[in-house]
């Protein structure tokens, strides 16, 4: 069984301790949620587990491997979205799969695939700043898990979402679940957490 293992985590920001000896574990087929309110640490902690920030102490493996040295795949949904508006969704979806190492040939099959699992097959050809928020949040999704990632981290996924949109993402973060990923999803609402996390750390 492959697990994520946060050990005794530490960084600090000038004065500021942002983490202060975090331990968490993640299982794959699980979701594991991370609770705390804005400032506390949430984003932090991902952004180290991606490599993306270099903690001071601490340990973070995948399967019992240092995760840069494991090879592992993962999937972003950052807090702070990033798609390039004036594109075609077709385009930007496609960029997206060529920088995870898909072949655009097998990435073009999968994006129609999603775009019908997601109920917005008829957007292949939009451009991303004709769509609602809702609408933009699904191919900011589907742009993580696109390449079929190993482990998927959700960074505030519900964010400013109206309620069907809301219902949709929980049911992809299921689907998405049911097929074995290990799941990481932060939130500052405890309703988000206690709907869809196995277990949680605040």
């Amino acid at each position: 069984m492959e697990v994520l293992t946060v050990r005794n985590l530490t960084k600090t920001y000038g004065d500021f301790k942002a983490l202060n000896h975090v331990s968490l574990e993640a299982e794959n087929g699980k979701i594991l949620g991370i609770l705390g309110r804005n400032g506390a640490g949430k984003t932090t902690t991902i952004k180290s587990i991606m490599g993306i920030i270099e903690p001071e102490e601490g340990s973070i493996t995948f399967d019992g491997i240092d995760i840069r040295k494991a090879k592992v795949s993962i999937g972003y949904l950052p807090e702070e979205r990033g798609l390039y508006v004036n594109a075609v969704v077709k385009d930007q979806l496609l960029y997206f799969a060529m920088l995870n190492g898909m072949d655009k040939k097998a990435a073009f099959t999968e994006i129609k695939k999603l775009l019908e699992e997601f109920k917005i097959p008829g957007y292949l050809n939009k451009k991303v700043k004709t769509l609602s928020k809702g609408n933009k949040q699904k191919i900011q999704l589907i742009s993580a898990i696109l390449h079929k990632p190993q482990m998927v981290i959700l960074d505030e996924p519900f964010n400013a979402l109206d309620y069907k949109t809301y219902n949709d993402v929980k049911e992809i973060i299921r689907t998405l679940q049911a097929e074995g990923k290990t799941i990481l999803m932060t939130s500052h609402n405890y309703e988000d957490i206690e709907t869809l996390c196995n277990e949680v750390y605040v």
